[in-house]
């Protein structure tokens, strides 16, 4: 930012011209997630911003530099702090700012992890332990009662919106697995594959599997009560207490999380057949990549001119593994059928798959996507 002028913009003129130049901040969003620490590293910022004047006219380029100026993003509340973390100095943007810009790009939604849920629950968890100890008013009319039941419908709705978001991101995520399954590409390259699986699992593990837990109404932490029970619990409260209106709302709220689980538990069953048939694909390809290794050592013995050896021998290939006569082979053991929600739930979804797999005209989602363990709620 070459251009120099000290001019500065209020907080909403700030804003209007960061959701102009909103690419600007997708880039630093990026970037801070990807840095892991919630900030950026100011020297990137500035090369952001440079980038992003390059071919701008005059006028452009200059009111892009005075926006994202540093004193302009501090003065607007744009920016909460800028500090040196390890010798290298780091911009700190305002979360709720942040979170404008999130709302604009799916791909940027942040991730919900055990860890993000569980600091979601804390204070809710707090709140409702203060009840059941007494330490909070129950008079309907007193402030304190205002207070705590307006910062809880605050905390559930807010986790509520954040994990619809997160859906709707790990819902189009689990479509294109669910499409790579069907497709079954032999002709991709391994490596992509490798990255591909690599990737999906860190994905199951980290966002998928949490939300799924999390979103499951029998669960329980050891911190607290799962959500479901937890609203559960001060449904019972608001009953208690006489607050029709607030015990309806905690009833609806249930049945709002509820709502959430079979979208996910979706995503999940996608996410997981994927794993399964790529890990499986990738273990084949590297046997006979590997088998295909060993042939090729013993074929190329027998060009030596020797006629000795010009037939491939036996020992070259004992690497293939143990030869297995079918006189051999003992009893086959019974095939188990349990009665499992989790063993009844691989089946369908294993069926599923094998059914779009040979119907290449099926066009339509998987066949038994919805949840075995689920009752009504």
């Amino acid at each position: 930012m070459n251009i120099i002028e000290t001019k500065q913009y209020s907080t909403v003129e700030t804003l209007i011209r960061l959701l102009r130049y909103r690419e600007i901040m997708f880039w630093v969003i990026e970037a801070a997630d990807k840095n892991r620490i919630s900030a950026i590293r100011e020297v990137e910022f500035l090369q952001l911003v440079a980038q992003y004047q390059q071919g701008m006219s005059t006028d452009v380029a200059k009111e892009i530099a005075l926006v994202f100026d540093y004193n302009n993003l501090l003065q607007a509340n744009i920016l909460f702090d800028r500090k040196s973390l390890s010798g290298v100095t780091h911009l700190w943007f305002n979360t709720n700012v942040i979170d404008i810009f999130r709302l604009c790009k799916i791909s940027l939604y942040r991730p919900l992890t055990q860890t993000s849920l569980n600091a979601s629950m804390t204070p809710i968890w707090s709140i409702l332990s203060e009840l059941e100890d007494q330490h909070l008013s129950v008079s309907m009319h007193s402030d304190e009662y205002f207070e705590w039941t307006d910062e809880v419908n605050h905390r559930i709705a807010e986790m509520l919106g954040k994990i619809k978001s997160n859906i709707s991101k790990l819902e189009r995520i689990g479509e294109e697995f669910e499409l790579s399954v069907k497709s079954n590409n032999a002709e991709e390259n391994l490596d992509i594959t490798k990255e591909k699986y690599r990737r999906a699992a860190k994905l199951y593990s980290s966002e998928i599997r949490p939300l799924s837990i999390f979103l499951n109404k029998n669960t329980r932490y050891e911190k607290g009560l799962g959500i479901i029970m937890t609203l559960n619990r001060f449904q019972n409260i608001f009953r208690g207490i006489g607050d029709a209106g607030a015990e309806s709302l905690m009833l609806k709220s249930q049945l709002q999380y509820l709502d959430l689980f079979d979208p996910i538990k979706k995503v999940s069953d996608s996410v997981s057949v994927y794993l399964q048939k790529t890990k499986a694909a990738i273990i084949e390809h590297n046997a006979i990549e590997s088998a295909f290794d060993f042939i090729r050592q013993a074929y190329e013995k027998t060009l030596s001119g020797d006629q000795r050896a010009k037939y491939i021998k036996s020992a070259d290939l004992v690497r293939l593994g143990p030869v297995h006569p079918i006189a051999s082979l003992g009893r086959l053991s019974p095939f188990r059928v349990e009665k499992t929600p989790e063993f009844l739930n691989n089946v369908f979804n294993e069926l599923a798959t094998r059914s779009i797999t040979l119907n290449k005209s099926d066009t339509s989602g998987m066949m038994f996507d919805e949840s075995i363990s689920r009752e009504k709620a």
